[in-house]
This record gives structure tokens, sequence and C-alpha cells, in this order.
């Protein structure tokens, strides 16, 4: 979309995200009219930190160790440390 909107004056849109691989817990409840929804787990720590540290590093995406190691050399990535 950002490639579309190129040059017609409309904002570049940016969104950091995070790729976590473990399960999560998620599940929603209430009654009446009072209902929500959530998700927990260390996978949702760990998804929140890499989502927030894309804003560190002003990068779009970051994927945890243990996604780099799934994806087995089929995309190229470069390690970050936490500053």
């Amino acid at each position: 979309m950002n490639g579309d909107w190129q040059g017609t004056g409309r904002p570049t849109i940016k969104i950091g995200g995070w790729h976590p691989y473990w399960r999560a817990t998620c599940g929603s409840g209430g009654c009446g009219t009072q209902i929500g929804y959530t998700i927990i787990g260390d996978t949702v720590n760990l998804a929140s930190r890499l989502e927030s540290t894309t804003k560190e590093y002003s990068v779009p995406l970051l994927a945890s160790d243990a996604t780099v190691r799934l994806l087995d050399n089929q995309y190229e990535a470069s390690p970050r440390r936490r500053r």
C-alpha cells in the first residue's frame, strides 16, 4: 500500500511486527454486554517486547532467535542485540 500511495500526499503506514512461534492461551468471557477477549502466556509477553523493540531499532519486523532458526536460512536475517 505504501508503494501505491507514494507521491500522493497520503501518509506512510508504519506498523511494528513480531513473529513468535510458541503457543499461547486465548479465550473470551463475560456476560451480557460486557464480553472480553484476551491472550496470555510467555509468547504474548515476548511478542509485546519484540513489537516495541521494532521502534527502538526503526525496523518493520523482528523475529525471535527460535523463529529465525526455524527459517533454516531460507530468508536473510540480521542479528540484533538489545541496546
